[in-house]
């Protein structure tokens, strides 16, 4: 069986160095967009079918009218942020200002129900994406100064006659820290709306606090908290190498570990149905096999555990309905009763 695992905020676009982390033990992820025009079928992973990256609530005919929101909202943005609202210029924009003005008339009055949730979805895809610019514009000035980082330290290097390899866990922005807990809950509503029944039942996050409000809204109804099931080493496969290196070398690891690695999934699909516990004879001898491999990787040893939760009870759809505080969807029977949630734990 393949293994699946969909990604959580605060990463919404493609980035490689986490798609190497968790493709180690999944075998593919589902990554969200917040328009269609955002789907990066360039991607390397994405083009080779290890991540699907796509809009679960595309626009449709309504995207250029995004799009024009997006590009007034990146030229005015100081009169944006601290106005609470925007200009808007035909003549500097080549829009339709009464087209626009009327969309804004219904992000500020819905009138009825509908109304209401689609509203609420436009402010979530809107929020995500504007978090994806700023991730972009942080990341754009994170890699300058890391290339007179890696400068400095390749002459200090030579000084000293000696090569240090070091790897530097993501710094998430504070603009993006400081709103976690809003783009997890706009992220929430795109999961509600998402009608793709090949959903993966295991969630990801490169992130702690995600995993921690998630565990807030688990605890909300319940006297209990996540249960820790097991934590996995993650080897370093190819960090500095192509692509293709990495998917060669990730290759021959899931080859070493063929049927001990079918088993072991087989009992987690087992787990998120029943509830548990986890069977000890299969995850010893799964975590034997995959750490004598991982142990055969060169540099593995710096690289941060994959940490696997069950939360006992609350399937995933019934966590994101508590975060979005609606009710769960029809489609809530298509995923096991118990939620799985794995945490890259920097």
């Amino acid at each position: 069986m393949n293994l699946k695992t969909i990604l959580l905020p605060p990463s919404t676009i493609p980035q490689d160095w986490l798609f190497r982390q968790l493709l180690i033990f999944f075998d593919e992820i589902f990554l969200y967009a917040a328009s269609e025009d955002r789907c990066d079928v360039d991607n390397f992973y994405c083009r080779n079918k290890l991540v699907n990256h796509y809009a679960p609530q595309p626009f449709g005919s309504g995207l250029k009218r995004f799009q024009r929101l997006i590009t007034d909202i990146k030229k005015n943005r100081a009169e944006y942020y601290n106005g609470g609202i925007f200009s808007l210029s035909a003549e500097v924009h080549n829009i339709d200002e009464s087209e626009v003005w009327q969309l804004v008339s219904k992000i500020m009055t819905p009138e009825s129900q509908e109304d209401q949730r689609a509203k609420t979805l436009l402010e979530a895809r809107l929020m995500l994406r504007l978090s994806e610019i700023v991730t972009c514009e942080e990341e754009e000035i994170s890699r300058e100064l890391n290339k007179v980082n890696r400068l400095a330290d390749s002459l200090l290097d030579e000084l000293k006659d000696e090569k240090n390899l070091q790897f530097t866990a993501p710094v998430v922005s504070k603009a993006i820290a400081g709103n976690l807990s809003k783009l997890i809950r706009a992220w929430s509503y795109l999961f509600m709306a998402d009608k793709n029944p090949a959903r993966p039942w295991i969630a990801a996050t490169a992130s702690l606090e995600v995993f921690e409000i998630l565990s807030d809204h688990y605890s909300t109804e319940l006297t209990k908290v996540p249960i820790k099931l097991f934590s996995l080493p993650l080897p370093v496969l190819a960090r500095d190498g192509s692509d293709e290196h990495f998917i060669e070398q990730r290759s021959r690891f899931s080859q070493s570990l063929q049927g001990v690695m079918q088993n072991f999934k087989q009992e987690l699909q087992r787990l998120s149905i029943s509830g548990g516990p986890l069977e000890a004879g299969i995850l010893e001898e799964f975590m034997a096999a995959w750490q004598e491999q991982a142990a055969m990787v060169k540099g593995e040893s710096d690289s941060a555990p994959l940490d696997f939760y069950l939360f006992q009870g609350v399937s995933l759809p019934e966590i994101f309905a508590r975060i979005t505080r609606t009710t769960n969807s029809s489609q809530t029977g298509e995923f096991p009763a118990h939620g799985i949630v794995a945490v890259i734990n920097y």
